[in-house]
């Protein structure tokens, strides 16, 4: 029990998700294996067994049997896969059962295992129930900076710009949230700004993946910054048409998405209203380049 409970506190660079369904006498395994390190010789082996077989009993006493072997799947050598961090890989297999000796087709489970074939210890492992369905949401409901909620963040927008003040030294605290509590989320820091940030999200099912991507910018000010405060978009939020008033000189005017791309583009501008109807809802950048090549930044909604 001891060496038992000191394995089992060890920490694993895998994480395994499977489950089986039966069709008629035929069973069909779905593993899924989430590496957290690169690794190449090892098994991985798909173990079916019967709870209870009664029908083996012999002239000891013994009237059951528990957890008894039945298939290997692939075979008894296992696969041998070659992993890579942060690269899911599924595993499928079926099986006829009724050429085994399993005496109850509705008692079957599956076991699974990673083993070092040096050494033979285990790695990792897993059961892998009935029928049990797993999420495949791999979508956040939120990313904070500084527990602060990212300003026009969508689920289903996966790369946003974040501008940061000259005096920034430090990147913010990332955090993302998942929509599925079972889900998995990894935190790769930028370590520097200007920088980028990933965060990968792993579904319950340990398969399904999506990554959102934070890049940092520091915003420089110097004397643009009184003509900051003096240039305004509106309205905002926007609708079709787009406005900029406090300019005195001609501008090139680009709107650009959160993920950083060129949706429109207007040069020498000197007022008048700008057309937005063809943009898609959402957060966007007005990039205001003055006539010395100094930027000037502007967040708008588009309903």
């Amino acid at each position: 029990d001891n060496y038992l409970s000191s394995v089992s506190d060890r920490t694993s660079t895998f994480d395994i998700k499977s489950s089986f369904t039966m069709t008629g006498n035929t069973i069909n395994i779905t593993t899924n294996v989430l590496p957290f390190a690169s690794a190449s010789g090892l098994r991985l082996h798909n173990v079916i067994f019967e709870k209870v077989t009664t029908d083996n009993v012999a002239s000891n006493g013994e009237t059951e049997f528990h957890h008894v072997m039945m298939k290997m799947m692939p075979s008894a050598s296992g696969a041998s896969p070659t992993f890579v961090s942060g690269v899911p890989q599924q595993f499928t297999y079926s099986y006829d059962m009724s050429t085994t000796n399993v005496e109850e087709m509705d008692d079957l489970e599956v076991v699974v295992f990673i083993q070092d074939n040096a050494t033979k210890s285990i790695v990792q492992s897993a059961y892998g129930p009935d029928g049990v369905s797993y999420s495949n949401e791999a979508r956040l409901s939120d990313i904070t900076l500084n527990g602060v909620s990212l300003e026009g963040f969508d689920p289903d927008i996966y790369e946003y710009t974040v501008d940061l003040p000259e005096s920034t030294v430090e990147e913010p605290g990332l955090l993302g949230i998942p929509m599925h509590e079972n889900a998995l989320t990894i935190t790769n820091l930028a370590f520097a700004v200007p920088g980028t940030a990933t965060i990968d999200i792993f579904a319950e099912n340990r398969f399904d993946k999506e990554t959102y991507t934070i890049n940092y910018n520091i915003w420089y000010v110097g004397d643009i910054e009184k003509l900051d405060q003096v240039v305004s978009v509106y309205p905002n939020p926007a609708n079709d048409m787009l406005n900029i008033k406090g300019l005195n000189q001609s501008v090139d005017v680009s709107v650009v998405s959160t993920s950083g791309a060129v949706v429109l583009q207007k040069n020498n501008y000197n007022g008048g209203s700008i057309d937005i109807s063809s943009l898609s809802r959402g957060a966007y950048f007005v990039r205001i380049r003055l006539e010395d090549n100094q930027i000037l930044h502007k967040k708008v909604i588009i309903l």
